[in-house]
């Protein structure tokens, strides 16, 4: 036991250690956020410096961002011609910036190297350009803005003649617009899709970064999964080495010249090249590395060389775990950054710990989990089993760890070819598992609704209960056809054909199901009411979406198909207020006719007193001659309190008529034959004997009414008064 605790407290301590460790990561090692100018207007001190600006908020005014504010800051730096007509003035300048940015991009230059053609106190004039394609552009310089774009620059002949070649550039990017994504249309446009997207900036993310390196040699998951990653490093390879500033990019998406950024004969090189995506056959200019090693192995050598001193100056907001642990270990711990078996030292205990830390949480789940469900389930008053609700725990233990291995394994070790098999097995579990999880607590509703509602709310909760759990399967299944590489597209058609094909196949369960909707619309019973439906009387158990269990009254289980309740009526005979009986009661042809009566008004009164009857609608009548006897009929409503109250209630009442019976001298008729032979003169004297005796009994005849208070419980004798 001792050993143990022991062991959990090391656990506990390495678990706790590790936390401590992410926080100072997260605390110590965050680099600074990007500096945003969109309140206030840039200084610039050199004419590159206003290129560069002018063509970054250009960008973001006219490309995905939209960013009417950084197109309202570029027309600041372009100067005023002061004898236009103010209304006219800001037109003016919106069409000069779009003609500037596009001729801009149309020649070749780089921002370090400018050629200074004049330069005259507040004017100078630069030269963009090579000897195939150039122009001079001038600059005037104000003490507000700095370097600004001169309005002189809009009036020369070689401007004029730029705008003519401009005409021809214009038209090929139309033509060509469509054929190619337009944050990708041009090297410029790839190289601030992937700039703005790494600094989150102008609306662009890290996806759109993302979508700008070339990954198309990957797998789709591990290109998700890793990158981020890569997306980072290469940009943190191109700031520190490449000596190309992205505004000095083309514009034109038919641009036919080598994009190299960076070239290194140790590494390899970074360069931009058309790809055509297989799917959309859409174009897009895409940055491609090309080298010995991976771009990660690029990645640590420039570390290595001096770049992880300049990591904070980069101002990237976003970065991965992976990113954060590594750059870390690259400032203050560089010899665990060595490599054994392909991965770096400091990869291995960290492995450690998030398996340790597997251990630790499962155990944590279930001890603050539980009571914390147990609790709500306590403050909504509803009742459960304690073991329904450990049936939540093993899925949200196994969801979460897989979570946590997707999350820290997969950033941690950051390799390619682990990630390929590790990605794919730790997603369809985490699939499974919260899929699973999700299913149970649909259960676990549909089970507390059965026991709060009412029939019609069970049954659409259990209708609902069993979509949702179809929808879910459906949903895991295409989720992990998507991560096996499945075209879902094409399962999705086959899904649809197929059920249509099922759903004329299933005629009758369509059926089915529309008849368990009418039954919940139409409400016409709820569980344990007694119906009648065809030939089948029974007790409701229970209604599903595909039919309806009934209980007979043999004690037998009867499955009703829904589409009946459809086609057939139903008798609902608990919803009736009295159960009638009726019945008829055979006398012998030789009763006297004052005893019949006598014996009619008694049935009446017994049912009369009797507290369980309906007293406006008895009925007890001489009614038919029958072959072999006399018939009485008779009917009774009793109260409805279900079956068995009635079988008792028509005992008591059939006793006391017996008795009456007995009493009146009254005798049932049973199926006999009778053969008379007789004389008219027997004939006669059998007449005037039955005449003599007739009389004789009439006299002695006894009140059915006051036989019937002798017989009947219920009759309280009135008290004398005194």
């Amino acid at each position: 036991m001792i050993k143990i605790n022991k062991l959990i407290t090391i656990i506990l301590t390495i678990f706790i250690a590790t936390i401590c460790i992410v926080i100072f990561l997260y605390s110590t090692n965050t680099p600074d956020k990007p500096k945003i100018t969109n309140n206030k207007i840039q200084k610039n001190e050199t004419p590159a410096e206003t290129i560069e600006e002018f063509t970054k908020l250009m960008f973001a005014g006219t490309g995905k961002g939209g960013n009417t504010k950084s197109l309202a800051k570029a027309l600041n730096f372009i100067e005023q011609d002061t004898n236009k007509k103010q209304a006219t003035q800001k037109d003016l300048l919106l069409k000069q910036a779009q003609e500037l940015f596009l001729l801009l991009q149309s020649v070749n230059y780089t921002l370090d190297k400018l050629d200074t053609v004049k330069k005259e106190g507040k004017t100078e004039i630069i030269e963009l350009g090579d000897s195939n394609s150039s122009i001079q552009i001038s600059f005037f310089y104000t003490d507000k803005f700095g370097w600004i774009f001169s309005k002189d620059n809009f009036s020369t002949q070689g401007f004029d003649s730029a705008m003519k070649h401009l005409e021809n550039i214009k038209a090929n990017l139309n033509e060509h617009a469509d054929d190619f994504i337009p944050d990708l249309s041009s090297p410029l446009n790839t190289a601030y899709t992937f700039t703005f997207g790494i600094r989150e900036q102008f609306g662009f993310t890290i996806e759109d970064a993302i979508k700008a390196l070339d990954l198309s040699h990957f797998d789709p998951m591990v290109a998700q999964e890793l990158g981020p990653t890569w997306a980072i490093q290469t940009f943190r390879i191109l700031r520190y080495a490449s000596p190309i500033k992205p505004e000095s990019l083309s514009n034109s998406p038919l641009y036919d010249g080598n994009v190299i950024l960076l070239l290194d004969p140790d590494f390899g090189m970074l360069g931009m090249n058309i790809v055509t995506d297989p799917i959309t056959k859409k174009k897009a200019w895409k940055i491609q590395y090309t080298g010995i090693n991976s771009i990660s192995g690029t990645y640590d050598s420039y570390m290595k060389m001096g770049m992880v001193k300049e990591i904070n100056e980069y101002n990237i907001r976003f970065r991965p775990l992976h990113v954060i642990m590594d750059d870390f270990f690259q400032i203050h711990m560089p010899y665990l950054e060595k490599k054994f078996l392909g991965f770096n030292l400091w990869k291995y205990p960290t492995t450690i710990i998030l398996l340790l830390s597997s251990f630790i949480v499962a155990p944590l789940i279930k001890i603050i989990v539980l009571p914390i469900l147990n609790l709500i389930l306590k403050k909504l008053s509803i009742t459960t089993e304690n073991n329904n609700n450990k049936r939540f725990i093993l899925p949200l233990q196994i969801s979460i760890i897989a979570f946590i291995w997707l999350e820290g394994f997969v950033e941690i070790t950051a390799n390619p070819h682990i990630i390929s098999y590790t990605v794919i097995a730790l997603n369809i579990v985490l699939c499974f598992a919260i899929g699973l999880l999700i299913c149970r607590i649909i259960d676990s509703v549909t089970n507390i609704a059965s026991n709060k509602f009412d029939t019609a709310l069970h049954i659409i909760t259990s209708v609902i209960g069993k979509l949702l759990k179809l929808a879910i399967i459906i949903a895991a299944a295409l989720y992990i056809c998507g991560i096996l590489g499945i075209n879902t597209k094409n399962f999705l058609a086959a899904l649809g054909i197929g059920g249509f094909a099922v759903a004329l196949a299933g005629k009758d369960t369509m059926e089915n199901f529309f008849g368990s909707i009418m039954i919940i619309i139409d409400r016409q019973f709820n569980n344990g009411d007694v119906i009648k439906i065809n030939y089948i009387e029974g007790t409701i158990e229970q209604v599903s979406v595909r039919s309806t269990r009934i209980r007979t009254f043999d004690n037998s289980i009867v499955t009703v198909p829904n589409r009946m309740f459809i086609s057939s009526s139903v008798e609902n005979t608990s919803m009736r207020q009295w159960r009638r009986y009726k019945t008829s009661l055979d006398i012998v042809y030789n009763t006297d006719i004052s005893k019949i009566k006598e014996f009619t008004r008694g049935i009446a009164e017994i049912a009369y007193l009797d507290p369980r009857t309906k007293k406006d609608n008895i009925q007890v009548f001489f009614n038919e001659f029958a072959a072999g006897s006399l018939q009485i009929y008779m009917s009774i409503f009793f109260k409805n309190n279900g079956k068995l109250e009635e079988l008792k209630a028509r005992e008591e009442i059939n006793s006391q008529i017996i008795l009456l019976a007995k009493k009146l001298d009254v005798k049932f008729a049973y199926p006999t034959q009778t053969l008379h032979l007789e004389n008219e003169d027997n004939s006669k004297k059998e007449e005037s004997k039955i005449s003599d005796s007739s009389q004789n009994k009439s006299t002695t005849t006894i009140s059915g009414i006051e036989a019937a208070k002798a017989i009947s419980p219920y009759y309280d004798e009135p008290k004398s008064n005194k």
